[in-house]
């Protein structure tokens, strides 16, 4: 690789100097026009300025770098040939030939994308939004959604028919080729017999938070929202019952809201049910 893998003009991203930090920007990213809010990591971009780091423009070495963990030595000869002639502070080569520590940081992380859906186009939206999946901490595909309320989970609701309803269409349309966590993984810790994680493999789309804030209904229609938890999974499993009421008592008893309480105890009802047990299980 040759020293233009590296600029000497230590630069941001142009979206990310337009505004505060925390404003969220509109900008095309990888083919998307998507609503972004950025994080900038000021002493990285300080250490670049003051070493004339600027940003890596080389696909071969911004691979290679993404594959190191920063600031541990791994063993790597084609790396350490490969990084031979990279300007100090992008990596640090051992005098072996063949350990080498990455020193880079990502200057900017993108935390949040919006994917704004056009009317009829809300599950393509939740395709485009899912690209970013595996380097933001939240992705959205949001819609307009004038007077629209939050979901009803009582149980003589009208809502529930179309919570139910709207909870199979990103099952139907598949989950995308995309780094997010399998169910198997999710609900790991949450199941007494590992051969019963068999039945939480599939290739649908699971939201796997349904609860009442993130389900918006307007006049005609339903809007999944804030999908901080995107799974690959079963669309519909049994086993999901009791994993169900593990998972919210533990998120009831680290964050004891009173929605979250409600839905422990429906989740430990529901477990029950289907269980076929008393009240008195204690999904512990």
């Amino acid at each position: 690789m040759h020293r233009s893998a590296v600029t000497s003009s230590p630069a941001l991203p142009a979206f990310a100097l337009r505004g505060e930090l925390g404003v969220p920007v509109g900008v095309m990213i990888l083919g998307v026009r998507v609503t972004a809010y950025a994080v900038v990591n000021m002493v990285e971009h300080r250490r670049r300025e003051a070493a004339g780091i600027g940003a890596v423009i080389h696909p071969g070495l911004l691979d290679r770098l993404m594959d190191l963990p920063v600031g541990v030595s791994v063993t790597d000869p084609v790396v350490w040939a490969e990084t031979a002639d990279q300007p100090a502070g992008v990596v640090e080569r051992g005098e072996d030939g063949s350990s080498v520590t990455r020193r880079l940081e990502s200057p900017l992380a993108i935390t949040d994308v919006v994917v704004n859906a056009a009317a009829g186009q809300e599950l393509r939206a939740v395709q485009d939004a899912s690209l970013f999946a595996g380097f933001t901490r939240r992705w959205v595909a949001a819609a307009r959604a004038r007077g629209a309320r939050h979901a009803d989970y009582r149980p003589d609701s009208p809502d529930l028919p179309r919570v139910v309803a709207a909870m199979y269409q990103p099952a139907a349309i598949g989950c995308p080729e995309l780094p997010v966590k399998q169910a198997q993984q999710r609900w790991a810790a949450y199941v007494d017999c590992k051969a019963d994680l068999d039945l939480l493999d599939g290739d649908a789309l699971l939201h796997t938070d349904f609860n009442p804030l993130n389900v918006l209904l307007g006049s005609d229609r339903v809007w999944l929202v804030d999908w901080a938890w995107p799974t690959r999974g079963a669309a519909f499993i049994d086993v999901f019952a009791l994993a169900s009421a593990r998972l919210y008592k533990e998120i009831a008893g680290s964050d004891p809201q009173p929605f979250k309480q409600r839905l422990a105890a429906a989740a430990h009802q529901w477990a029950c049910h289907r269980l076929g047990t008393s009240s008195s299980l204690s999904p512990d």
